[in-house]
């Protein structure tokens, strides 16, 4: 499991925790493991980019699928799929689908 505690530039701040989870789903495709990955997080923005961006706070729940392909497809390391749900702010909500893919 991955934790991010903290973001921080010379022009604002952020607290962002969040966990990354992965378990195995018991599949293969060729030499490779998929596995379940689910992700949680939520960032606090500081005053200055609140006001910024019309919204001081933002939290997302994810799940998606990663493969193992590098015994697979040699060059690659892991090739996945994912989608998200967020909501940010008091009116702002939304949803994402993601491919991912590692060397």
């Amino acid at each position: 499991m991955r934790r991010r505690l903290a973001e921080r530039s010379e022009h604002s701040a952020v607290a962002a925790p969040g966990a990354l989870a992965s378990r195995p789903t018991g599949w293969s495709i060729g030499h490779g493991d998929v596995r379940w990955i689910g992700d949680i997080g939520a960032k606090v923005f500081d005053e200055d980019a609140a006001d910024a961006l019309g919204f001081g706070h933002y939290f997302e729940l994810g799940a998606g699928l990663r493969w193992g392909c590098e015994q697979t497809l040699p060059g690659l390391s892991r090739f996945g799929f994912s989608g998200a749900v967020f909501a940010a702010g008091d009116d702002i909500t939304g949803w994402s689908l993601g491919m991912a893919v590692e060397f």
